[in-house]
């Protein structure tokens, strides 16, 4: 019943889900496009959503929270740690996520201890997007900035200039190549 702010489709092709700013998460069958769930349970805007293999989903809100899901629909953990709203999240590996807040960090999380492994800090503004670009690697938007880091070693390896405005999306590639959405009305 609001704006919709993320898409992810399940590996079997059969069904996506949508996350939006009404606080819900809403399954889809593909074939008849027909809404089959609403899961319920964050207090502030869904801002952020990933498939999680193993689990179901896992979703960022502006409750300054991210809640895993199993594939029934049911809240199995919600991970704190955020002290702004978080706004995305993505899969790192099968036992971990990162997500990006507007606390200025990301974190990086254990899916088996459900327990937050470690805080990547250096942006000076909201972190917007995130996406794993590699083995232990992920870049992220801020304003007019991304970062891409070594997630094992906990730092910064380079920064990219070259939007004028906060970078919403990110898209990597198989051949490596990096895509960004800003608000600058471009993509680079």
């Amino acid at each position: 019943s609001s704006s919709i702010s993320g898409m992810p489709v399940f590996p079997d092709g059969d069904r996506f889900a949508t996350c939006s700013f009404d606080k819900t998460i809403k399954m889809w069958d593909v074939a008849s496009l027909k809404c089959v769930g609403t899961l319920k349970g964050h207090s502030g805007w869904v801002s952020g959503i990933t498939f999680a293999p193993g689990f179901g989903l896992i979703s960022a809100s502006w409750d300054n929270s991210l809640k895993v899901w199993d594939e029934a629909g049911t809240c199995i953990a919600t991970l704190l740690g955020h002290t702004g709203d978080a706004s995305c999240v993505a899969m790192l590996s099968r036992e971990q996520c990162v997500s990006g807040s507007w606390d200025n960090t990301l974190r990086v999380w254990n899916l088996l201890s459900m327990e937050c492994e470690k805080v990547l800090e250096g942006h000076t503004s909201w972190v917007t997007s995130v996406c794993v670009v590699g083995e232990g690697r992920v870049v992220s938007g801020s304003f007019a900035e991304l970062f891409v880091w070594d997630v094992a070693g906990g730092t910064r390896l380079m920064s990219l200039t070259g939007h004028q405005s906060w970078i919403w999306d990110l898209q990597g590639f198989t051949n490596g190549l990096l895509a960004s959405a800003s608000d600058d009305k471009s993509i680079k």
